[in-house]
């Protein structure tokens, strides 16, 4: 949720509760850094959801605030609804740092460009080897509030110069890695993060 009449590079994560056909939408008070988000009724709003496969964007306004039995509000019923099927394996933008290790011990500071449930896209200053080797990659990652620090096992997939116009480690190398032995937790966290950034409007 986006509050329009605010900082509208912010924004908050909340939970769908349900709706009623035509009349309204009934969400959760949204959390940031664990205090609830004060609302106004009126307020306009802008709402991304990612539901199954689809993204789906559309503007409201706040209908009612409610604070029982538990914090939640209504949004007017949008009257248009812009839809965005996903990809199979959606990819999304991402900033993160990370560091990276080879079998033999050699280890470097990276920075995660493009996230997916499959793998990932990463710049990387130095040589850590080619396509097929494996890589350890460690990185943090937060999501609607929760946070954790990932340490997944990777195969090479391609290697090749960073783009040009990239100004962090020059001359640094981009590499495409495939996430190998991922747990069904680990996979949920990067479902997750994925959905989220995409949501906020980065997809890859």
């Amino acid at each position: 949720v986006r509050l329009l009449g605010r900082d509208i590079q912010a924004y908050h994560h909340a939970r769908l509760i349900g709706y009623i056909q035509g009349q309204s939408i009934l969400i959760t008070t949204p959390l940031d850094a664990g205090q609830r988000v004060m609302l106004s009724e009126g307020e306009q709003v802008e709402v991304r959801m990612v539901t199954g496969s689809n993204i789906y964007v559309f503007q409201s306004v706040i209908l009612r605030t409610c604070i029982s039995p538990s914090h939640y509000f209504h949004l007017a019923y949008p009257e248009r609804v812009r839809a965005q099927k996903l990809r199979s394996s959606p990819w999304a933008r991402v900033e993160l740092s990370a560091t990276v290790s080879s079998p033999d011990g050699a280890q470097e500071m990276a920075r995660i460009v493009n996230l997916s449930l499959g793998g990932a896209e990463l710049h990387i200053p130095a040589t850590l080897g080619r396509k097929n080797d494996p890589l350890h990659i460690s990185f943090h990652v937060s999501v609607a509030g929760m946070e954790t620090t990932l340490a997944l096992d990777a195969a090479i997939q391609h290697v090749r110069p960073a783009p040009s116009s990239q100004d962090w480690a020059q001359q640094s190398l981009e590499y495409g890695v495939e996430f190998r032995g991922l747990s069904t937790q680990d996979a949920l966290w990067l479902r997750s993060l994925v959905y989220q950034r995409i949501a906020e409007g980065y997809p890859a």
